[in-house]
């Protein structure tokens, strides 16, 4: 045999046993190592349905040859997955279930599992405990008109020694008491983890008072406002009033207690429009609020002979009949003098309806005219009398005084040099 052919039958040799080591080695693979076989094991329930902190332990049998492998139990819940660990007790696997874990009502999926493989699997319903604690309550609106067709709604939750929303079907008693009434109680089941009630507006303003049980659990008070109705008509009445066109002084004016339909008084804080017209044009409109279904406004008296016309609006409705005062001049006599040497006006005596003289401080207003140009001053009075030096640069001529104060006019000319 020659050289060449000893070599070619060595490769052929070579590439065979090759052949045969990847047999056996892909051969190896499809074998199932012992460990990787899948575990035995069972979880032991008598029982899919459980109340919520009562099941604290989960047993289970599993294949003792794997003791020493880690058995864990999956819980699986609305909050997510958590491992529990176990113990062997003699051939029995006891898993202790963490308190936070079986408080919480609803479905749970149970996974014993080893080596990361599902040995058995098992469905709980975990359900809620007794009602227990405070009973939370929703209240909206919390103010309703009365016998208006409004209505408010009462939610009521009521939950057991763990905060999980009663069972469905839960009795729940609802005790409500109207202004002025006895108390009445209705009764509503749980439904979708709430129990509700609608409760109707009646005629009396006032607080509706509502409370809820179930079982041993109580409400705080809730409270829904019953609140008037549109107000009806209003009426004014003044409470006090000079008669002189003296602006310094107000007209007391005050609305008649205002009622709804039914007699009930407006809600503080109501807004009454007060409205003044002289001649048939609005002169001035005042705001006031109610307290205690009356509201009150002072208007400052006209500075010229006036008649009034006074108005009220609730709620930009409700007009009333009109409240007729008339003002007449306080100021009866007045005389003005210029004092040329001086360049002063002098104003004075200044009398009132009664024959004495005005009080100190009393506006009078003084235009000076000329032409197309009008000069203005405000004086006061002191002692009835009152003085207006001009400035030493007033421009010379001949002017037209005219001096007004409480309804009085007079006009005179004087000449400025």
């Amino acid at each position: 045999m020659s050289l060449k052919q000893i070599h070619a039958k060595r490769r052929c040799s070579i590439l065979l046993i090759y052949i045969a080591l990847l047999v056996n080695l892909a051969c190896s693979a499809d074998s199932p190592a012992p460990d990787s076989a899948t575990p035995q094991g069972r979880i032991l329930l008598t029982d899919s349905l459980f109340q919520a902190g009562i099941l604290t332990s989960i047993y289970a049998r599993a294949d003792t040859a794997r003791a020493d492998k880690s058995w864990l139990l999956i819980w699986s819940d609305a909050l997510g997955d958590t491992p529990v660990t176990g113990s062997w007790r003699n051939d029995t696997l006891v898993f202790s279930i963490p308190r936070n874990l079986c408080s919480h009502s609803g479905r749970v999926q149970l996974s014993l599992t080893s080596g990361g493989q599902v040995a058995d699997q098992r469905f709980l319903q975990l359900t809620p405990a007794a009602p227990e604690g405070v009973v939370e309550t929703y209240v909206g609106p919390k103010t309703i008109t009365v016998s208006s067709g409004q209505r408010a709604m009462v939610v009521a939750i009521p939950k057991d020694a763990f905060g999980n929303p009663v069972a469905t079907g839960t009795v729940v008693t609802f005790s409500l008491r109207y202004p002025g009434q006895s108390i009445v109680t209705r009764e509503s089941l749980m439904d979708n983890l709430v129990s509700s009630i609608l409760i109707p507006a009646e005629e009396r303003k006032g607080q509706i008072l509502v409370g809820a049980t179930a079982g041993k659990a109580s409400s705080v008070e809730e409270g829904i406002a019953l609140t008037p109705a549109w107000p009806g008509q209003v009426s004014l009445e003044v409470e006090s009033w000079v008669p002189f066109a003296d602006p310094r002084q107000y007209v007391a004016v005050r609305t008649n207690p205002i009622v709804d339909a039914l007699g009930n008084l407006v809600a503080d804080g109501t807004l009454v429009q007060i409205v003044v017209r002289e001649q048939e044009q609005v002169v001035g409109s005042y705001p006031g609020f109610t307290s205690n279904g009356v509201a009150q406004v002072h208007l400052q008296n006209p500075n010229h002979p006036a008649d009034w016309e006074i108005t009220a609006f609730a709620n930009g409705k409700a007009e009333g009949p009109a409240l007729r005062l008339g003002f007449v001049p306080y100021v009866v006599a007045l005389a003005v003098t210029y004092l040329d040497e001086e360049k002063t006006l002098r104003i004075g005596p200044v009398k009132a309806p009664l024959g004495q003289l005005v009080t100190d401080d009393f506006p009078m207003e003084v235009t000076l005219q000329q032409q197309d140009q009008h000069y203005h001053f405000s004086v006061l009075t002191q002692d009835g009398f009152c003085s207006l030096s001009l400035p030493a640069d007033f421009p010379a001529g001949i002017y037209r005084c005219s001096v007004m104060a409480g309804g009085q006019r007079i006009s005179r000319e004087i000449y400025i040099r």
